[in-house]
């Protein structure tokens, strides 16, 4: 099984992973117990959206 900083990985993309948080910032019940980590360097204008 992949980590990233002692995470285990739930989810994988070409742009980012979704890890599992051990001590998550909000409550379960709440959504706070993933992280996000960004894989490439994505440069966007938003002003172009």
């Amino acid at each position: 099984m992949e980590n990233i900083n002692g995470n285990k990985i739930i989810w994988k993309t070409k742009n980012f992973v979704a890890v599992a948080s051990e001590r998550p910032l909000v409550s379960r019940e709440e959504g706070g117990h993933i992280k996000i980590y960004m894989l490439q360097e994505i440069n966007i204008d938003l002003t172009q959206i």
